[in-house]
């Protein structure tokens, strides 16, 4: 939806070179205009200030922005190509101690997990975009695009409807809701890390597909 109105934005004679404010450029991503502001504020989009201090942005940035989230769709469809290979953990947190304990809980458990460490939103949307995994297990307070916002990226997105979320935090109820709560099916845990419930959710996950797998095609029974 987005790359397709920056599409029509562009096809003006003027577009090349338009700028556009704050609010214009979180309804065409997405995303909330704090958000914006803050990838302005991080580097993350390009971005100058007019003398009443609003912030205006290149047309062309946004572009770019808007196909790292429409890559997400179409590398759904790699997803299903890749289906009987390893399952797939993509970890979105930005503590680096947790990152280790992570990988190294997770390499012990025998599963022939495929784990992917990221530490801000934005790059979990990326890694998303190159290939999703099957289990998302993601922090909510991160940088760049924190994990409310990604998670709600990806749950607008039904051909991910097939990978698993797990918000893992620190955040109380009334936090979270604060900040506007979790779509429907997202799993909430609280840290410290409940690892045998992640471990849990692997091996249900893992049991499931081996039981898909031995279900014969119709016709496949012999007589």
């Amino acid at each position: 939806m987005a790359r397709k109105k920056l599409e029509e934005m562009l096809k003006a004679p003027s577009a090349r070179g338009r700028f556009l404010g704050t609010h214009q450029a979180a309804h065409m991503l997405g995303l909330s205009p704090t958000t914006v502001k803050l990838m302005v504020e991080n580097g993350e989009l390009p971005a100058w200030k007019t003398a009443g201090g609003h912030r205006r942005i290149p047309a062309e940035a946004l572009e770019n922005l808007a196909n790292i989230h429409n890559g997400v769709r179409s590398a759904a469809l790699r997803q299903v190509a890749a289906a009987s290979g390893p399952t797939r953990v993509l970890i979105a947190e930005d503590d680096l101690a947790l990152q280790r304990l992570y990988q190294s809980k997770l390499s012990t458990w025998k599963l022939g997990l495929q784990i992917t460490v990221v530490d801000n939103g934005m790059d979990a949307l990326v890694a998303i975009g190159k290939l999703p995994p099957d289990v998302l297990l993601a922090d909510l307070a991160m940088p760049r695009i924190d994990g409310f916002q990604m998670i709600r990226t990806l749950r607008m997105n039904r051909d991910l409807d097939g990978m698993d979320i797990v918000a893992i935090t620190g955040l109380d109820d009334a936090e979270i809701e604060r900040r506007g709560g979790l779509p429907p099916g997202v799993l909430l845990l609280r840290k410290p890390v409940p690892f045998d419930q992640i471990l849990g959710l692997l091996q249900g996950r893992e049991l499931r597909r081996q039981m898909a797998g031995a279900i014969p095609e119709p016709g496949s029974l012999a007589p």
